[in-house]
């Protein structure tokens, strides 16, 4: 999974479909835009995501 705060890429989450639920933090570093992208060689993602918390 990659993701970018404010249209800056940030470093690379490994994680599988496969894998067990896991908690994943990222600081926002004060951004005002994050834009999360999963994706594979299907060309499709197959990941979820729960209880989504932004705090200051």
């Amino acid at each position: 999974m990659t993701y970018a705060l404010d249209g800056e890429i940030q470093p690379v989450i490994s994680i599988q479909p496969e894998d067990p639920v896991k908690e994943i933090e990222i600081d926002l570093k004060k951004a005002k835009m994050l834009k999360l992208n999963w994706s594979n060689d299907q060309g499709y993602a197959e990941y979820g995501m729960a209880d989504v918390m932004v705090a200051e």
